[in-house]
């Protein structure tokens, strides 16, 4: 059986819910936001609640004995040392790059390794945020579901074109994040 604890309520815990999926929110998963960095209280009320969340979150994997604890992002940050608490193989998935926080990565960095058994990278750019070698990281690219491309046809393909201004070569289409930095 799957489990999965998100920090808020929020469309992912309802489509995971829709999926027959046991989700939870949990104040003890501990995210690392922008926000924290922003002010010295701001990251010391992060810091603060950090051991409490950690022991907590252990004692509910002790009770729950699951088998992995998979986080699935690195600003997720206190599942890592809970499972190693309770002694749960932690795999950690790390989808971000950090280089606006040089000083703060270079000290997580450590502790995502210390605290996981796997850390599967999106990319080889975020692969390439830890040291080299480092024994854990691997790139495990997002897949897609096959389903998302049934119904794929020409009609579809020449109307996406013609929305994009009829380019001459190829179309590609890359869905993503945009990050919006305010200076």
């Amino acid at each position: 059986a799957v489990r999965a604890l998100v920090p808020g309520e929020g469309p992912l815990r309802a489509a995971l819910a829709a999926a027959g999926v046991d989700a939870a929110v949990s104040a003890d998963l501990s995210v690392v936001d922008r926000a924290a960095f922003r002010s010295p209280a701001g990251l010391i009320r992060l810091l603060a609640g950090f051991p409490g969340a950690v022991a907590r979150l252990a004692a509910d994997l002790r009770r729950d004995r699951p088998d992995l604890v998979h986080t699935n992002s690195s600003v997720v940050f206190s599942s890592g040392p809970a499972a190693r608490r309770a002694g749960v193989p932690h795999v950690w998935h790390v989808r971000e790059c950090y280089e606006d926080f040089p000083g703060f990565w270079s000290l997580y960095r450590r502790l995502v390794l210390r605290w996981a058994d796997a850390v599967p990278c999106v990319s080889a750019a975020v692969a390439a945020q830890f040291p080299p070698g480092a024994r854990a990281v691997r790139v495990l690219p997002n897949g897609m579901p096959r389903a998302e491309f049934d119904g794929v046809t020409e009609e579809r393909v020449r109307a996406a074109r013609r929305a994009f201004g009829d380019p001459a070569g190829p179309l590609v289409l890359l869905p993503g994040r945009i990050k919006l930095v305010r200076k």
